[in-house]
């Protein structure tokens, strides 16, 4: 049963993304507004201090930063999961290409325009989380099915 915990806690983090997301957009936000109230006058925000600039920015660096955990934390599960019977090496090669993985995926969200990336949802939900969504519950019955 333990086997199935980083699944879990790894599907769990990507289904609450999205709120995530929203709470940091939320407080970037006020914290730009009350530094607008500051200023003298009346003047128009620049395109990036725009409230859907920000929104984009924000989605964009909280999947930046949770791609590392998250991918790891999956990993962490597969190496729970080998059986007994296979040889202690595959846990290594696993643990390589996971972390290859993860550095893949963070350069390659890295080196996205956070605008074209934060258009890609779908229900709130980026291609990253989606993804490791899949992967964890994909993980989760092929431990059932094999265990």
């Amino acid at each position: 049963m333990k086997e199935y915990i980083p699944f879990a806690a790894s599907t769990l983090m990507y289904l609450l993304s999205p709120l995530l997301v929203r709470k940091a957009q939320k407080a970037v936000m006020r914290a730009i507004a009350e530094s607008d109230n500051l200023l003298e006058g009346e003047h128009e925000k620049p395109a990036h201090l725009q409230d859907s600039s920000i929104k984009k920015y924000v989605a964009f660096a909280v999947d930046a930063a949770q791609i590392v955990p998250a991918i790891l934390l999956t990993g962490v599960a597969v190496t729970l999961a080998i059986p007994n019977d296979w040889p202690p090496s595959l846990a290594g090669v696993l643990i390589i290409v996971v972390s290859l993985v993860v550095v893949g995926a963070d350069a390659y969200v890295l080196s996205l325009d956070p605008h074209q990336y934060a258009k890609k949802k779908w229900r709130g939900y980026s291609v990253v989380e989606i993804s490791g969504i899949s992967l964890n519950l994909i993980g989760i019955v092929l431990l059932a099915s094999l265990g």
